[in-house]
């Protein structure tokens, strides 16, 4: 909510008032939020999904992100208001249209390379070699327990985000590091 200023009287009002308290003049209508801060529509992300060179299984699921809207993201995986299945995150046994990437869980980094995404790949690779060094200080077996524990964290993240970060690379044109 902002403050905005009649064009009768010039008190400040709330952008959300229909009417000046004061002189009671007709607010001017808002921008709504889509077009105040630029960001694409559902109805146009689909329009750019429908015209992208993917396979129908992605364009289906990116689809569905778009129209589903995002609730929160935590390290950088996405949690959505939807009650797809499609979108669950626990929801991959089985599932070939699952958000969650198996191929980026076994690949990690290499995945994000192939997909044209160089920065998050270096920063899924910094990190696991970061994880290794500092876990290699560890005496014996538990080091090697160690790195193999936070190599499988990073490879689940990998697996969680991996759909979601080319669904922003490709539809959202956004550029990013994690």
């Amino acid at each position: 909510m902002a403050l905005i200023k009649c064009n009768l009287c010039g008190q400040k009002v709330s952008s959300r008032a229909k009417l000046c308290p004061k002189c009671k003049c007709p607010t001017p209508p808002q921008k709504s939020a889509a077009k105040a801060t630029n960001q694409e529509t559902p109805a146009n992300l689909v329009d750019i999904i429908n015209s992208l060179e993917i396979a129908i299984e992605l364009k289906e699921l990116f689809k569905l992100m778009a129209t589903s809207g995002l609730k929160r993201k935590v390290l950088g995986v996405p949690f959505f208001v939807s009650d797809d299945p499609r979108l669950k995150l626990w929801n991959f046994i089985g599932a070939k249209k699952s958000i969650v990437s198996l191929l980026a869980f076994f690949l990690g980094p290499v995945f994000y390379f192939a997909k044209g995404m160089w920065r998050k790949g270096v920063t899924v690779l910094v990190f696991f070699l970061l994880m290794a060094i500092g876990f290699s200080f560890l005496p014996g077996t538990l080091s090697v327990i160690a790195v193999l524990c936070s190599a499988f964290f990073l490879m689940l993240l990998s697996a969680l985000m991996a759909k979601y970060d080319y669904y922003r690379k490709v539809i959202l044109s956004q550029r990013f590091w994690w």
